[in-house]
């Protein structure tokens, strides 16, 4: 039986101009999207860039590890370095590490 996890979204999200900042965004929205069609909970910190909250790079690092944390998995959509911090955290962590979508079992049917 295929049991559905909390899976870690983790992916550039700062970029050099807004246009990529939101392309980052829609990359992650539509990664978290097929994760839920798969049967899965995903937790994506780019989704907090809507809040607009000014705090220090630092504080959104500790804020995410927290979540990280009560993960199952991470996907990691492509390097950056939290991203790239946050899949060493995985890996120390033992957690799954998934690299495509294919990669991530289907669980939507178990669920019914």
């Amino acid at each position: 039986m295929v049991v559905a996890q909390r899976i870690y979204v983790a992916g550039p999200i700062s970029a050099d101009t807004k246009e990529e900042m939101d392309a980052n965004v829609i990359i992650a929205c539509h990664i978290t999207g097929e994760l839920i069609y798969k049967g899965h909970y995903p937790y994506t910190p780019h989704l907090l860039h809507q809040l607009k909250l000014k705090k220090p790079y630092e504080f959104w690092m500790e804020f995410d590890d927290q979540w990280l944390r009560q993960c199952d998995a991470l996907f990691y959509i492509a390097p950056s370095p939290g991203a790239n911090i946050e899949l060493a955290r995985a890996r120390e962590l033992g957690m799954r590490v998934y690299f495509d979508l294919e990669e991530v079992p289907d669980v939507k049917e178990e669920r019914r």
